[in-house]
């Protein structure tokens, strides 16, 4: 007897033998994980229609960034053309919007295009079609561009769900990764110390709740991880039903949004006697620091996206076993998706052998393998179809487009009177707007038209259309790698997850009744201004990231979101060329509501002229309301801008204001950045020279120098120069003669080759830094040679015991030079020089930098000096 079921995620159908009843496998279409109902309780339902995945993918859970507090806003944009690029500072466009990730097939491009029909079974294993599926004529214009025959569109599907999948799953390892890091500075180690925390493992070494409970601070999630009890079991009543709610950031993807499984894992090895016999960087009962991690971090795997087979309740502890790493991981299609211990993330080949994989694993096996060599790319889905044909606007649309934008840059420029107002230069800012400042290279009268997409869960993506032919290669090295050559003269540009998922050469749902109506609207939208512009403002107000924000023309105010949910559909065209400049239409429910968003409109152009704003602004606003007309017909709102004989005048006068404004408040914007990417940069420099510490000790025992950078007693040259091979830069260490002095003639010559990591700002002369340590009795660098890590640890502990300082630029020294501070206990400070402002930065021996106050106490700066004081300064 055969069974019958449905993916209940997308609809996907499936027939398989009553004997797979209650097995688990994976739905082919969308990823989501199935169990074959029984033959008693199955009763198949008629098909009423293909399911829609965006359905399920509008309750996407918003990116931190979103939940962080950067909402979208919606243009209605009535006057756009006129005056939008001026007014850019007030009006955001959908290209300002946070961007949420793409959720496993929800994620999949969803433009109208044919489907197997919902009653098309499929068998779980061996993927045969039992009923080859009907093409049914769409009404969208892509409905005819799947690839000629079945397994052409199968391999293209596989290929699509297979990129939305590991670009999902490779930005949220990212994201694990940065956290463990973070974890790691603050607890100096990857899980808790299991001897100062006891409870918060079992009797048999391991960790009660998962590491990814531990994580959850450094996710942003510090009120989940209040509700777990950390010494009781995973799944204790108490930790159970805190459970339930997994952060997005373990979604297996592909998985149901209230799913609370995951497949990332970490490797876990429980026969590991010492450090230089882990088997994995998570020996159970244990835990290791980086200076443990002999191979390399660069070497070593610290975390995996495992087949769905080992999908797991997310805070259940454990992990895959380290003994046997490549049957461990599972069921994988095209590549393994792998969060390595430096950070990075690759997609690495799905036919490495079993013994290389424990060389990838093991941390101090001696045995380095060279990534490149195993990594891989996912099959591109774009470059397996065939593109689709038919009206550009209407091309590439996705089940959750709710924007279409068409600007004719040409057609402006060249327009009678606009362009002789608006200079090309100026009139880039309308480009600008449209956030597609990539294709800026090329001039405006070169381009004829843009069309921008916009999705409530992604960011734009957008078409260029050039009046003559251009090369394909020109447009990728202006624009990015990301770009599909849509004919001679036109370009389809987006991120690389979009294109994975947007894309409407492959099988398709069948449009939804939303979508539909957007086809029809925009099929009818007549194509002869020079901007035009179609929205369905309801679906934009649906998700609780969107503020009920509108801005009609010069008329900026808040619509209510009782109304504008009321708001169906929204058409805009604009050219400088007609007697009406703009004209646009928004339909509502009823009568009611258009009448009562003309008197909104009406009573917010008054309150516009009264409120406080630029200068600028309320000028224009005098001079361009009174060409305003605003009528309620039925249930329609038609708004008017008219042209008058001092428009071109008025226009120019604005976007001259409005550009001053724009430019003044991007320096700002541009300096406040630059200070903060100078700040993080001088962070970063000084944690990985601490990182360079750390493998230089995992070699060599101790900290530098050793007795072996000794001749003949003389110390020739600094600690800067025997870090080099740990930090990159093994070909300039190479260069140097180790036996002669830093200022040999020979060494002399390197002096200008300092790397950038040991530059110091406010040093102006070449070659100098002032990254130094401290010298003297009790310091780490006390001159016996023979200083380890342990050694620090077991007296004053590695989190307070200085490893090396910023010094003040006065007392700049040539890098190469075996020059450092001389330790004063009676005044600490003084020795750092002319420290600039009321701070100065120092690292730690466990490798966390840390900025300390200039009027730090003499006595607090020695305890942190001194290694072995036996005393532990608070708060400094």
């Amino acid at each position: 007897m055969a069974i019958r079921f449905k993916c209940k995620k997308c609809g996907k159908g499936y027939q398989v033998s009553d004997d797979k009843a209650g097995k688990r496998f994976q739905c082919r279409q969308c990823e989501a994980p199935l169990v074959v109902p029984s033959a008693t309780t199955n009763t198949p339902k008629k098909p009423t229609g293909t399911v829609s995945p965006a359905k399920k993918a509008e309750q996407t859970t918003p990116t931190p960034a979103a939940a962080n507090g950067k909402r979208k806003q919606i243009l209605i944009g009535i006057g756009a053309l006129l005056l939008l690029a001026g007014v850019g500072v007030f009006l955001m466009l959908p290209s300002g919007q946070t961007v949420a990730e793409p959720q496993g097939a929800a994620a999949t491009a969803q433009s109208p295009a044919a489907q197997p029909t919902a009653d098309s079974l499929v068998d779980s294993e061996t993927g045969e079609i039992e009923n080859p599926p009907a093409v049914s004529s769409a009404t969208s214009p892509a409905a005819d561009n799947s690839p000629s025959t079945p397994a052409a569109t199968g391999k293209v599907d596989e290929a699509r769900m297979l990129a939305a999948h590991f670009f999902n799953a490779k930005n949220k390892l990212k994201q694990i990764g940065l956290s463990f890091h973070n974890f790691y500075e603050s607890n100096r180690g990857l899980v808790p110390d299991p001897k100062r925390t006891p409870g918060y493992y079992d009797e048999n070494g391991q960790l009660k709740v998962s590491w990814r409970v531990h994580l959850l601070p450094y996710l942003g999630e510090p009120e989940l991880f209040k509700r777990f009890k950390l010494d009781e079991a995973w799944d204790s009543p108490t930790n159970m039903a805190a459970a339930k709610t997994m952060p997005d950031v373990y979604l297996a993807p592909g998985a149901e949004q209230d799913s609370n499984l995951t497949r990332f894992h970490v490797f876990e090895s429980t026969n590991d006697a010492s450090a230089d016999s882990f088997q994995s960087v998570f020996p159970r009962g244990k835990r290791i620091e980086f200076r443990d991690i002999k191979d390399g971090m660069v070497n070593t795997v610290m975390a995996v996206d495992a087949g769905p087979e080992h999908a797991v309740i997310w805070t259940k502890p454990g992990g895959l076993d380290s003994r046997s790493p490549k049957e461990a991981i599972g069921s994988v299609k095209s590549g393994i998706l792998t969060l390595f211990c430096d950070g990075h993330t690759y997609l690495l080949k799905p036919d490495i052998d079993a013994e290389t994989w424990k060389h990838l694993v093991q941390p101090a096996d001696k045995n380095r393998i060279e990534i490149d060599s195993l990594t891989t790319e996912y099959a591109k889905p774009w470059e397996l179809g065939s593109l689709p044909t038919g009206p550009l606007h209407l091309a590439y649309l996705s089940e959750d487009c709710n924007g279409v934008f068409m600007l004719h840059p040409k057609s402006i420029v060249e327009s009678a009177g606009y362009g002789s107002v608006i200079d090309p230069k100026t009139a880039n800012l309308l480009i600008r707007v449209f956030g597609v400042e990539a294709i800026l290279h090329w001039k405006l009268e070169e381009i004829e038209t843009i069309v921008t997409w916009n999705s409530e869960r992604t960011s734009n993506w957008f078409a260029v259309r050039f009046a003559k032919p251009v090369p394909l290669e020109t447009v990728k090295v202006q624009i990015g790698e990301y770009v599909i050559q849509h004919d001679p003269r036109t370009f389809l540009i987006a991120a690389d997850y979009q294109l994975a998922r947007l894309l409407p050469f492959t099988s398709k749902p069948a449009p939804s009744s939303q979508v539909q109506s957007f086809i029809t609207q925009l099929q009818s939208m007549p194509l002869d201004g020079q901007f035009e512009m179609v929205m369905l403002p309801q679906p934009m107000l649906e998700s609780d990231r969107l503020p009920g924000v509108a801005s009609v023309g010069l008329v900026f105010f808040t619509f209510g979101k009782e109304l504008i949910s009321s708001s169906k559909v929204l058409k805009m065209q604009a050219s400088m060329e007609d007697p009406i400049v703009v004209k646009a239409s928004i339909q509502l429910a009823d009568a009611v509501a258009a009448q009562k968003l003309k008197q909104q409109i009406e009573e917010q152009m008054a309150t516009n002229l009264r409120e406080s704003a630029p200068a600028f602004v309320t000028e224009i606003r005098k001079q361009i309301y009174p060409a305003v007309t605003v009528k309620a017909e039925n249930n329609t709102v038609q708004y008017q801008i008219s042209k008058t004989p001092d428009l071109f005048n008025q226009i120019k006068t604005f976007y001259t204001k409005a550009k001053s404004h724009q430019e003044d408040q991007q320096k700002q914007k541009e300096a406040e950045s630059q200070k903060a990417e100078q700040a993080k940069k001088k962070t970063e420099n000084m944690r990985k020279i601490g990182m360079g510490f750390h493998n230089f000790v995992s070699h060599n025992k101790v900290l530098p120098p050793t007795r072996s950078h000794f001749v003949n007693g003389k110390l020739n040259l600094s600690w800067r120069v025997h870090l080099l091979p740990y930090l990159g830069q093994k070909k300039l260490y190479d260069q140097f003669q180790l036996g002669e002095p830093w200022d040999s003639p020979h060494n002399m010559k390197l002096l200008k080759q300092m790397p950038a990591f040991y530059q110091c700002e406010g040093v102006t002369q070449p070659g100098h830094t002032t990254y130094m340590t401290f010298l003297g009795e009790g310091t780490p660098f006390d001159g016996s040679l023979d200083m380890t890590l342990d050694k620090i640890s077991v007296k004053d502990g590695l989190t307070r015991t200085i490893m090396f300082v910023k010094a003040g630029p006065d007392k700049a020294v040539p890098w190469t030079k075996p020059a450092d501070l001389p330790f004063d206990p009676v005044n600490p400070i003084k020795v750092l020089g002319q420290l600039p402002g009321d701070t100065f930065m120092a690292v730690t021996m466990s490798g966390v930098v840390h900025t300390l106050k200039t009027d730090i106490p003499a006595e607090t700066l020695n305890y942190l000096i001194q290694y072995n004081d036996g005393k532990k300064p608070i708060g400094y």
